[in-house]
């Protein structure tokens, strides 16, 4: 099988389309039938496997809306099917790759915007309208810039499984957010870490300046989930559209 390593990014939000559920002698028949399958590898356990199975459904979706018949968006369950998932050269979960029925396979594996379209290119999806991710990363030098507009800031480690889990799904939200949405790396700004009182990972303050100009912090306390996170923001959305 020849393999093409081409990076790769799914960027859509929430939607509900039908994903395929292929076992290896589903999805050989349908390549048999020159069929291009764009194919999720998990695990079925895990907030990161929740969040890109809602991002890959959007683009299944995108998909279907340019009624292109030869492609099909699916996933296999990698703990039912270990073999299959180890043969084909999967390592980690959730991963995405193109099958092709010449036998050429494309790995995804990068969060890059411009390579999205390229490899959506090469399979004839054209998708124009790309949501960049757009994250400010605060450090202790331009800490002053945090308060100046309310912003939602999420403190964390790299080497922190839960932050490693929540990093799609604030990428995600900083996509769809109207709320300005940040980060600090604690392993690198410990110093301001240190200010805001952060003592585990990741921690995700609301940060906002009240009348008199005085910094107000609250703490989110709720589900790490692109659904709760939502809420939290809409509902602080139309709190200061009350205020004003």
């Amino acid at each position: 099988m020849l393999l093409f390593f081409i990076p790769f990014i799914l960027f859509f939000s929430l939607s509900s389309a039908y994903i395929w559920e292929f076992d290896p002698n589903k999805l050989q028949r349908q390549l048999t039938q020159n069929k291009t399958v764009l194919l999720l590898h998990y695990i079925p356990y895990g907030e990161t496997y929740k969040n890109y199975k809602s991002t890959f459904s959007q683009l299944d979706e995108a998909i279907q809306k340019q009624q292109n018949k030869n492609i099909i968006v699916g996933q296999i369950d990698c703990e039912e099917y270990e073999d299959y998932c180890e043969n084909n050269q999967i390592t980690h979960y959730p991963s995405f790759t193109i099958l092709q029925p010449n036998d050429q396979t494309i790995f995804i594996n990068s969060l890059e915007t411009k390579k999205i379209q390229e490899a959506l290119h090469t399979i004839g999806i054209e998708i124009e309208d790309i949501k960049p991710i757009h994250i400010i990363t605060f450090t202790f030098e331009n800490s002053t810039e945090i308060a100046k507009e309310p912003t939602l800031v999420k403190f964390f480690a790299p080497w922190c499984g839960h932050c490693n889990s929540l990093k799609p799904i604030w990428e995600n939200i900083s996509r769809e957010s109207k709320l300005r949405i940040g980060e600090v790396n604690c392993d690198k700004e410990s110093r301001l870490c240190s200010i805001y009182s952060i003592s585990h990972y990741p921690t995700i303050i609301y940060i906002t300046k009240d009348q008199n100009n005085n910094e107000v912090r609250e703490v989110y306390e709720g589900e790490r989930t692109f659904k709760d996170l939502k809420t939290f923001i809409e509902q602080k959305n139309n709190s200061k559209k009350q205020e004003l």
